[in-house]
């Protein structure tokens, strides 16, 4: 026994290589390398969540206001007449509407575009979005295809317009109680008969 503990620490001394390549297999098994914890993942509380919430919810309701007022103001330098409410003023007078949805997105009643200047100028009328919509004597309009994401539309008048040849966009506006088309001689009876298919519940004014 004691001379193979000698015999040992001799191959050992002259040749510590081989020891260690006979060793150092047994201690990588025996003892796995340790890594470090991952870092703690930063929780959200639900307070923290509706703060964000409110936040995007006025910056949202924000922007939507000042693209408005600019709209209202690019439409009135060009001679349109609007009717419209003022969500700020509105809140002046009864601060509980800056809570209720129609504040922001409502204001603008109606607006009325002459002449020609409708088809130059509708992503204006889109940007307005108004519930009541009067187009006068627009002889070159052709086509309504861009009022066709005017949700809030309920009346829209198309007098004199004898270039519009197009009213399908109007088909998807379930919301339109009233359409006068009077003066509209290039609307075909099949285009009409078809609006009318579409929009039952609403009253169709005749080219």
């Amino acid at each position: 026994m004691q001379a193979a503990r000698t015999t040992f620490r001799i191959r050992t001394a002259r040749n510590p290589g081989h020891a260690l390549a006979k060793v150092g297999p047994l201690c990588l098994k025996s003892a796995p390398m340790q890594t470090d914890p991952p870092p703690p993942r930063r929780k959200w509380h639900l307070k923290r969540w509706f703060t964000v919430l409110i936040i995007a919810v006025f910056a949202w309701s924000g922007w939507r206001v000042y693209d408005k007022r600019n709209a209202i103001k690019e439409a009135r330098g060009l001679g349109w007449h609007l009717e419209y409410t003022d969500p700020v003023e509105a809140i002046q007078v009864r601060w509980v509407r800056a809570f209720r949805k129609d504040t922001w997105t409502d204001g603008v009643e109606f607006v009325l575009v002459p002449s020609n200047e409708a088809k130059e100028h509708l992503a204006i009328i889109e940007r307005l979005n108004p519930r009541g919509l009067g187009i006068i004597d627009a002889t070159t309009l052709g086509d309504l295809s861009a009022l066709g994401s005017l949700t809030r539309l309920r009346r829209i008048w198309l007098r004199g317009c004898a270039g519009l040849t197009n009213v399908s966009a109007l088909k998807n506006l379930s919301t339109l109680g009233l359409i006068d088309l009077t003066g509209c001689t290039g609307l075909t009876r099949e285009s009409v008969e078809a609006l009318k298919a579409a929009l039952p519940n609403a009253t169709i004014i005749e080219p």
